[in-house]
């Protein structure tokens, strides 16, 4: 196969996520309430507005960053929501965007975008073009030794320096605790350097130490396709779909809550999650493209069982 019909397959595969996310099933057993401190952005192609909002990333400073799918840029706030900046076109020269899907910012101030071109670009948080390497498939996360993961080819994870040189690579199948695991959708690093990856078919959350040891692997009852997800401080795992599920470190629901309706939006869909020092959570909502800010949500422990929660939501 040629690499365009190659890229047309992976970028359809992507897609799948969205339509599988699409169509989950409302959210029948959030359980808590989370304020929202902060809502901003509309659809349109102007600063500020979003069109396919696919990935958000904050930085140590507070800012926040938004891969602004199908307007093929990245559009760059401060901690209030004001925007600050952006850059991109469509294309495929440094700088330039196929399709901006995923989006990480590490410790240095260096802000890594996964775009539908088979590669990931690197940018100073100013926006400014560093270098790009080959990574065919989804996502991307910086880690707390400002390492990288990417994925070197469907279903395989690589690991790699800031700079793009592969450390190492494993193929999420292969694993004893995860057989026959499908498209490796979204990554996140915890603050131990663990990287978790969301399969969303048949749907699980995996974690891996840093050399790719699998060292536990769960099914979010809640969210069928897992594609979006986000580690706090504490270890805390964020799961968005029909609900924002919260999971400890061992894969023990916690709590959920519902994204509310954001202005003339007929629905609610979250989709990229993000959180940032002060615990605060970051959620795009594709259904009025906005980014809606909440406070730290509570993180004590449901009172239903796992096994009540998979019969609930199967």
């Amino acid at each position: 196969m040629n690499r365009l019909g190659n890229q047309s397959f992976r970028v359809c595969l992507s897609s799948l996520a969205f339509l599988a996310f699409a169509h989950q099933a409302p959210c029948f057993g959030c359980d808590v309430s989370v304020p929202v401190l902060l809502r901003w952005g509309s659809y349109g192609q102007g600063p500020g507005q979003f069109s396919t909002e696919r990935g958000v990333a904050v930085d140590d400073a507070g800012y926040i960053y938004v891969a602004d799918y199908d307007n093929k840029r990245i559009e760059k706030f401060d901690a209030g929501g004001a925007f600050v900046c952006q850059w991109g076109a469509f294309g495929s020269a440094d700088g330039e965007f196929v399709g901006p899907a995923d989006i990480a910012a590490d410790h240095l101030g260096n802000i890594y975008v996964r775009d539908d071109s088979y590669r990931i670009e690197e940018f100073t948080n100013a926006g400014a073009f560093l270098r790009s390497w080959t990574a065919i498939g989804s996502g991307v996360a910086a880690a707390p030794d400002n390492t990288v993961y990417g994925s070197v080819a469907l279903g395989v994870v690589g690991h790699y320096t800031g700079d793009g040189v592969l450390l190492s690579s494993w193929t999420v199948a292969d694993t004893t605790l995860v057989p026959q695991a499908q498209v490796v959708q979204g990554m996140t690093v915890d603050s131990n350097g663990n990287l978790l990856v969301t399969e969303w078919f048949p749907g699980r959350i995996i974690k891996f130490s840093p050399d790719g040891t699998p060292l536990a692997n769960w099914n979010p009852a809640e969210s069928p396709f897992p594609t979006w997800l986000v580690t706090d401080s504490h270890g805390n795992t964020f799961v968005s779909g029909s609900c924002i599920a919260t999971y400890s470190s061992d894969g023990a629901f916690l709590t959920s809550w519902a994204v509310p309706l954001g202005p003339s939006a007929a629905h609610a869909a979250a989709t990229a999650i993000a959180v940032d020092q002060n615990g605060s959570i970051f959620v795009l909502d594709l259904g009025s493209e906005t980014v809606v800010k909440f406070g730290s949500p509570p993180t004590g422990a449901s009172s239903m069982s796992w096994g009540q929660l998979k019969t609930r939501y199967r």
